[in-house]
């Protein structure tokens, strides 16, 4: 009997953690689905071909570019307002929110902004990208775009895909995006790393191997299915940085603007974003960084008078770079009794098109005031004096 009773006590004790074990099995793939869990994906053999069939050597993805790293021909997205033939008097570089991604490109916000100048601004977006990314490109094709005035929008969550270097494992359903990344050099530079997967036998041993290909990504550590589920889901839980931000109300950039976060975000973005500024004003082109909140930043500055980005704005001002913290102006003219989220596709997402043309009028007329578009005039040039 008492044999008995130990059988029966194993074998239920054995059912309730093989059940416990396929619950949180079925759990991990539901956050992965929804973006809450990270992971690494065995690719399918389509998914292999698409990679490398859109892969660029330089930049991850976008434009083509040539052996020595150039781009190849301008590709600016199409503008209802202006054909590609006339003359941009502006550039605007960036990821979605530049591109203009849930509006059509009658709603882009450089669209919007050559409209309100009356004059072309070349959209160079490219979604995904980080802000990384966008200086990469504006250094690719600075022989071919020679726009006066340039623009490079950040938007706060940038701070993290400037620190990762496969896209899947900040946004687990966007398993196509490496990336190359920069990092500090030991005097405050920019050092390139390189797209770290370049061959179909790179992506099939990325899941086994991760370490031996993101070594400089800072959500390598991030818990991810596998088993045991139980102890995966334990660790999400416990230790994930999105449910971190998740539970405290707060938006899950946030951390990384502290200047003492491991990963070293906001040193390596002032960087990033100084570069710009002083290559973009070598070449005889007048520059202007761009801080755009996304809807959390909105909803967290109503609520605590606080914006997640106010380090880098900061860090930006001590160091002299033009730099438009665009957040408080938009909350300012929304007017303290309107849903900030009504700017938004939904408030986790893109602009909608009140939302762009919210943002381009500030811009618009950060440009004027600074003297870039004097009203009825030409772009100022580095160092010229505004007329008035």
């Amino acid at each position: 009997m008492r044999r008995k009773q130990l059988l029966f006590s194993a074998i239920l004790v054995a059912l309730v953690l093989a059940f416990a074990e396929a619950a949180s099995a079925v759990a991990c793939g539901v956050l992965v689905r929804r973006g809450w869990m990270a992971q690494i994906p065995r690719l399918s053999d389509a998914q292999v071909r698409l990679y490398l069939a859109r892969r660029d050597p330089l930049l991850g993805w976008g434009p083509a570019t040539d052996g020595a790293g150039r781009v190849v021909k301008l590709q600016p997205r199409p503008d209802p307002a202006f054909p590609d033939t006339v003359p941009a008097c502006a550039a605007a570089y960036g990821e979605s929110f530049t591109a203009g991604s849930e509006v059509g490109e009658d709603g882009a916000y450089p669209h919007v902004l050559g409209v309100e100048l009356g004059c072309r601004v070349a959209n160079y977006g490219v979604g995904a990208s980080g802000s990384d990314q966008a200086l990469m490109l504006v250094r690719a094709q600075r022989h071919l775009d020679r726009a006066p005035v340039v623009l490079l929008g950040h938007i706060s969550e940038n701070i993290l895909r400037n620190v990762n270097q496969y896209r899947v494992l900040l946004y687990p359903d966007q398993e196509l995006y490496v990336k190359p990344r920069f990092v500090l050099a030991p005097r405050g530079g920019l050092r390139f790393v390189p797209v770290p997967v370049r061959t179909a036998a790179d992506l099939r041993a990325l899941p086994d191997h991760p370490e031996r290909f993101l070594a400089h990504d800072a959500f390598l550590a991030r818990p991810r299915p596998g088993f045991p589920y139980t102890v995966a889901l334990a660790r999400w839980a416990l230790a994930d940085f999105h449910v971190r931000a998740q539970l405290a109300g707060v938006p899950r950039h946030l951390p990384f603007y502290d200047p003492g976060h491991p990963a070293g975000g906001l040193a390596l973005t002032t960087a990033i974003l100084s570069t710009f500024s002083r290559e973009a004003a070598a070449d005889g082109r007048r520059p202007l960084v761009v801080l755009m909140p996304v809807g959390r930043d909105l909803v967290y500055a109503r609520r605590t008078g606080r914006w997640p980005d106010q380090p880098l704005a900061d860090a930006l001002a001590r160091r002299g770079v033009p730099t438009l913290h665009a957040g408080p102006e938009m909350l300012r003219r929304l007017g303290p009794a309107a849903d900030p989220c009504t700017l938004f596709a939904d408030c986790s997402s893109h602009y909608n098109a009140a939302g762009y043309r919210l943002f381009a009028r500030v811009v618009r007329d950060r440009l004027r005031a600074d003297g870039y578009f004097p009203e009825g005039g030409r772009a100022a040039a580095p160092g010229e004096q505004p007329r008035p």
